[in-house]
């Protein structure tokens, strides 16, 4: 019976993800609606994202070429599509399309998908992607208001992680995701980056860790400069493939 069971849901994921000759990638998740939501299902292909939405809600399909979406943010059970849509009845506020109930594992595919398609700083890893062999790590808080989730910050070659316990507060960031980094003190580090969330739809965004141990000012030299390094050899390479 135990063998019989494997096999069933193997067959059962890999209806879960669905991938074309053409490489377009589908997947079942939900449209969260003001009340509940609608079953339905997202294709990623080279040219766009596309979600259609089953049963009664069917005007709630969208398709969306990738230089129309703002931000697209993801985590291991949902994702958010920032566009350019005005929302007037909120003042002008652009419109976020809200998705989630995403099979197991789905998150990690679906970033790697539409990362070729677009640009790193439009794109928000809520997952701690590992770090092999980081750096450096230390142990921190990350304020937010009067508290804030704790974990920790680990420092790779070309990548930051924050990973915490507690629900969406997770980050990966490439070098090419972050605008700078900045501290205090010892016991401070910033990263600011361009993500927008509800409450920040315009402008960067500043994390600011409370570190449980001291920050050796070598360690913070070697990764501002390795961030400038990696941020003027992208611009370099811009400039040199310029249709790319």
């Amino acid at each position: 019976m135990a063998f019989r069971s494997q096999k069933t849901t193997g067959a059962f994921l890999i209806l879960l993800f669905t991938v074309t000759a053409r490489g377009e990638m589908t997947i079942p998740l939900r449209h969260v609606h003001l009340r509940k939501g609608g079953a339905g299902e997202i294709r990623i292909s080279e040219a766009s994202i596309a979600f259609r939405e089953a049963g009664k809600k069917q005007k709630h399909s969208r398709e969306w070429a990738y230089d129309d979406i703002q931000q697209f943010w993801i985590a291991p059970n949902s994702i958010r599509i920032l566009t350019y849509e005005d929302v007037m009845w909120k003042l002008g506020s652009d419109r976020e399309y809200e998705f989630d109930q995403l099979p197991n594992g789905a998150a990690a595919r679906l970033l790697n998908a539409v990362r070729p398609q677009i640009d790193e700083r439009r794109l928000v890893s809520v997952i701690p992607a590992a770090v092999i062999n980081p750096v450096w790590q230390v142990k921190a808080k990350l304020l937010e208001g009067r508290g804030g989730p704790e974990g920790i910050v680990l420092v790779g070659d070309e990548s930051i992680v924050f990973k915490s316990d507690k629900r969406n507060a997770s980050r990966t960031w490439q070098f090419g995701q972050i605008d700078n980094v900045s501290s205090s003190g010892p016991f401070d580090l910033t990263i600011t980056t361009s993500e927008k969330d509800r409450a920040r739809f315009s402008g960067r965004r500043d994390f600011r860790f409370q570190l449980k141990a001291a920050l050796d000012e070598k360690r913070y030299n070697a990764l501002w400069r390795r961030l400038n390094e990696s941020r003027l050899s992208s611009n370099m390479q811009a400039k040199e493939n310029p249709h790319e």
